[in-house]
C-alpha cells in the first residue's frame, strides 16, 4: 500500500522476483519491471510499461487505484491510496447572533400577544486549501439559552417563544449561544408593550331580565312589586375593533314608562309596578339609554297580572224530587273546575 497526494503527479514502482536456475542455483530480487505487463484499475491512474504511475489531482473523497504486474504466470498487485481532495475546515471565526431568514417575527418586534422568533449563529470557515466561506451558519454545534425562562422558551435549535405581555411597558430578552471551543455570544429581542385600549363608545344595546329580579317581567303578580334588567351593548374600542356582549348594566339609564302603574323604582335598573285591582292584565314599555351614550336606546316589555275573578249567578238553584235543567252565568279570568 502507498500512499500519494491529491495533487496531481507521479510514481515509479519496480517489479521484482526471485528465480531458481536449472543448475540449482537462486537468485532473488531479479528487476523484471520492464519485462512484465502493467496495468490500473482506475482511469484516473495510468501506468506504462516501465512501472511509471501518472496520477490525475483528485478533487474528491479518498481513492484507491490497485496496479498489478503479470509476468510468466505470476501477478502481484500494490494499492495506491491517493488523499481526499475535498477541502475540510480547519476552523472557524468571527462568530456572530442575528435573525433568521425564516423567523415568525422580527427579533425587535415581537407583538405583545406573543410570538416566536428564530435566531442563528453564523462565523467565517477556514479551510485546509485555504479558502475561507463567510457566513457559514453554525447554530447546531453548540448550546442555545435566554436569561428569563419564566417568559421566554427555547426549543434548543435557536427558536425563541415569548408568552403574552399584558404590561403597557416593552420588555426585552438576552439570548445566548455558546459554539463549540468559542465563547458565548449575547443578541437581544424585543417584545412590544401591551396596547392599551379603551372603550370609545357602544351599539346594539340589548336588554333582558336580572337574574335577580325579584319578580318575572312577563309575569308580575297582581300585588305589584319590583322588577330589575340588565343589559349588554358592542362596546367600540380605540383601536378600531369591536367588542360584543359587553356587559353595560351599571351604564342604564331609565328614561320613560308607557304606564303610569309602572315606574323608575330604586336606581335605574329597576322598575316597580303598583298593585294592579282591575282583572285586565297590563303592560308597560320601558325606555332607556346609556349613561354618557343617550343615543344608544333600547326598550322592554313587562306585563302584569289583573286581579282573580270568579262570580256565579245565580249561587244556589233549587230543583223539583223529578230532575231537571237550568242555567247558571260563571264569569271568570282564571280557569276553573267544578266539584
Amino acid at each position: 500500500m502507498t500512499n500519494i497526494s491529491k495533487n496531481a503527479g507521479t510514481i515509479k514502482l519496480k517489479g521484482l522476483v526471485d528465480i531458481e536456475r536449472t543448475d540449482g542455483s537462486q537468485e532473488t530480487d531479479v528487476d523484471i519491471t520492464n519485462q512484465g505487463e502493467w496495468s490500473s484499475n482506475q482511469d484516473w491512474a495510468s501506468v506504462d510499461n516501465t512501472g511509471l504511475v501518472t496520477y490525475e489531482q483528485n478533487t474528491s473523497e479518498q481513492r484507491t487505484a490497485i496496479i498489478t504486474l503479470k509476468y510468466k504466470g505470476l501477478s502481484d498487485t500494490e494499492n495506491l491510496i491517493q488523499e481526499s481532495g475535498v477541502a475540510t475546515i480547519e476552523y472557524y471565526n468571527n462568530y456572530r447572533l442575528v435573525q433568521h431568514e425564516n423567523s415568525s417575527h422580527n427579533i425587535e418586534s415581537i407583538p405583545a400577544a406573543g410570538g416566536s422568533v428564530r435566531l442563528k449563529c453564523i462565523a467565517n470557515a477556514h479551510y485546509s486549501d485555504e479558502s475561507v466561506i463567510e457566513d457559514v451558519d453554525v447554530s447546531m454545534n453548540g448550546v442555545w439559552e435566554n436569561d428569563n425562562t419564566e417568559i421566554c422558551t427555547s426549543n434548543g435549535n435557536g427558536t425563541f417563544t415569548l408568552i403574552e405581555n399584558t404590561t403597557y411597558e416593552q420588555r426585552s430578552i438576552k439570548c445566548m449561544f455558546t459554539p463549540t471551543g468559542s465563547s458565548k455570544l449575547f443578541l437581544t429581542i424585543t417584545q412590544n408593550a401591551a396596547e392599551h385600549v379603551t372603550i370609545v363608545g357602544y351599539k346594539d344595546l340589548v336588554l333582558s331580565q336580572s337574574e335577580d329580579s325579584p319578580n318575572p317581567i312577563d309575569n308580575v303578580p297582581v300585588e305589584g312589586g319590583d322588577i330589575k334588567i340588565s343589559g349588554k351593548a358592542t362596546a367600540i374600542l380605540s383601536n378600531g375593533h369591536e367588542q360584543a356582549n359587553t356587559d353595560i348594566t351599571s351604564l342604564i339609564k331609565f328614561v320613560s314608562s308607557t304606564s303610569a302603574y309602572c315606574f323608575k323604582g330604586v336606581d335605574e335598573v329597576t322598575a316597580t309596578w303598583q298593585e294592579n285591582t282591575t282583572s285586565e292584565d297590563r303592560s308597560s314599555q320601558l325606555n332607556y339609554c346609556l349613561d354618557g351614550y343617550e343615543l344608544v336606546t333600547a326598550k322592554i316589555t313587562t306585563t302584569q297580572n289583573g286581579t282573580t275573578v270568579l262570580s256565579v249567578e245565580p249561587t244556589s238553584l233549587e230543583f223539583e224530587s223529578s230532575g231537571g235543567t237550568d242555567n247558571i252565568n260563571i264569569t271568570s279570568n282564571t280557569s276553573w273546575i267544578t266539584e
